[in-house]
């Protein structure tokens, strides 16, 4: 009976360390797995921190142009840069009839004019001429290599972008930027001390006729300016005009405004998307 009493207690005993030895083995296999898990977490965050730094680097000059850039200048490779630039550019591109590569994006110091853009790229060989159809564009021309060039300034820097064109734009200024002046001036004085021309008279301005004021409650419907200028209120817009020039004002829209610094929206994408 006594050893009966005593081998139950055993297998009792027995099947509590089971127990507790099972236990045991079930948490370390928890924490295991959650270790795992932190540890792939931590792996992912430096892949990603090591992947931004590869992908934003200090360089020296433009692979694309060959333009020297000042010290400072980084190259933005991230996929949602490039894809915003891509954007941006191409539609400058399709009201130029042309097909642009994908595009170049620096960041530049804020003492970096669009002139001393213009300036290092005279100086590398490219002619720079103002594009027709948006401000702030510029195309470079190079032994028939055009290249399509995005200046503009951001809240901590300025930014460039750079694209490829596929053939010669359609949109070309005929006003070539910057340095090209001091020849054109020098052409100019040639031909003046060569030969003088008499002098021609420069054909009227051709008037524009002045629309009817519509009826309101303004005390004056119509303003004649003292510099020529003449206003015309209409029934939610005002029209202006001088000579042949004429000007619509509006009030802003909604669908019509849209915002000069992109820097912004393709922030504020990349905060939710990555």
């Amino acid at each position: 009976m006594y050893n009966f009493t005593f081998m139950l207690q055993l297998v009792q005993h027995s099947s509590l360390v089971a127990f507790h030895i099972y236990t045991t083995t079930s948490l370390i296999q928890q924490l295991i797995r959650c270790s795992k898990t932190i540890f792939i977490t931590i792996c992912i965050i430096c892949s990603m921190q090591i992947s931004r730094a590869q992908k934003v680097f200090t360089v020296t000059k433009s692979a694309l142009t060959g333009i020297t850039m000042p010290g400072g200048t980084k190259q933005d490779k991230r996929l949602l840069m490039t894809a915003s630039a891509n954007a941006v550019m191409q539609d400058v591109g399709k009201k130029n009839n042309v097909f642009l590569k994908s595009a170049e994006v620096l960041y530049l110091p804020l003492n970096y004019t669009a002139d001393s853009l213009t300036a290092a790229a005279q100086l590398t060989g490219w002619k720079v001429t103002e594009d027709n159809t948006i401000k702030k564009f510029y195309w470079l021309e190079q032994d028939g290599k055009y290249v399509l060039a995005n200046f503009f300034s951001a809240k901590k820097e300025n930014c460039v972008y750079f694209a490829e064109s596929n053939q010669a734009p359609s949109g070309t200024g005929s006003i070539t930027v910057a340095n090209n002046t001091v020849q054109n001036e020098n052409s100019v004085t040639q031909q003046t001390n060569s030969t003088q021309e008499p002098a021609q008279e420069k054909p009227a301005l051709e008037s524009i006729p002045v629309t009817t004021a519509v009826k309101s409650s303004f005390a004056f419907n119509t303003t004649n300016f003292d510099d020529g200028w003449t206003s015309t209120v209409q029934e939610d817009w005002v029209e202006v005009i001088k000579g042949s020039i004429k000007v619509l004002l509006h009030y802003p829209k909604e669908g019509t405004v849209f915002p000069a610094d992109p820097e912004p929206l393709t922030n504020a994408a990349w905060n939710i998307l990555v």
